[in-house]
């Protein structure tokens, strides 16, 4: 079975009309215990204000620590930094002691690929869902939250981009290329994630 042009098809891992319950993608790391709090908030609980309080903020525009500074997050975006003294005056929002924690932005790791199996060593479906497994857990709980991927079979990494952007999973901010291209005789031709594509210039 081949998709459009004659490729694998897509695999179905999302649905399209699925939204978000939680805001998945924000560029900020949160450590296990503060990550699972927020995720099991209830979908009207999530849109509302969360602050992130008595933080040691690195923001790598100045070169020094913020010592005990709030985050204002609100919709999934960082709308205010101020000093945690003031977040009483904040209202009805979710405050997380950090405690002195260390909080930065999120990183980006801008070329991965995933393992390179073929498919007579590991079923599409096992290297789909171990793919998006080392996404979620080797880059998410490092603290990337984008990354570019310069290849992969099958378009797994599409899949993935739009699990994650729907809310069904958690994992980093995703530009996908499906398959990368090279030519006859090219480079990673025979690993079954290149397509040969020749032909004549244009233009």
């Amino acid at each position: 079975m081949t998709g459009k042009r004659g490729f694998p098809p897509i695999p179905a891992v999302y649905s399209d009309d699925q939204q978000a319950a939680v805001v998945g993608n924000s560029d900020l790391r949160f450590g296990d215990d503060m990550r699972t709090k927020y995720l099991q908030l209830q979908p009207e609980q999530a849109v509302m204000k969360t602050i992130l309080s008595h933080a040691n903020l690195i923001d790598c525009v100045e070169p020094e620590i913020r010592p005990d500074t709030a985050v204002l997050i609100e919709d999934g975006r960082i709308r205010a930094i101020l000093p945690s003294g003031e977040v009483g005056s904040a209202g009805d929002a979710l405050i997380i002691d950090l405690k002195g924690g260390y909080l930065m932005p999120g990183l980006w790791d801008v070329h991965i690929h995933p393992d390179y199996l073929s498919l007579d060593a590991v079923p599409l479906a096992d290297q789909v869902t171990l793919f998006g497994h080392r996404l979620a857990a080797a880059l998410t709980e490092s603290g990337i939250v984008g990354l570019r991927c310069a290849g992969a079979h099958h378009f797994m990494d599409v899949a993935w981009k739009r699990a994650f952007a729907s809310g069904q999973h958690l994992g980093p901010r995703l530009f996908a290329s499906g398959y990368f291209l090279t030519t006859t005789g090219g480079h990673f031709l025979t690993s079954g994630h290149a397509l040969e594509v020749d032909g004549p210039m244009v233009g």
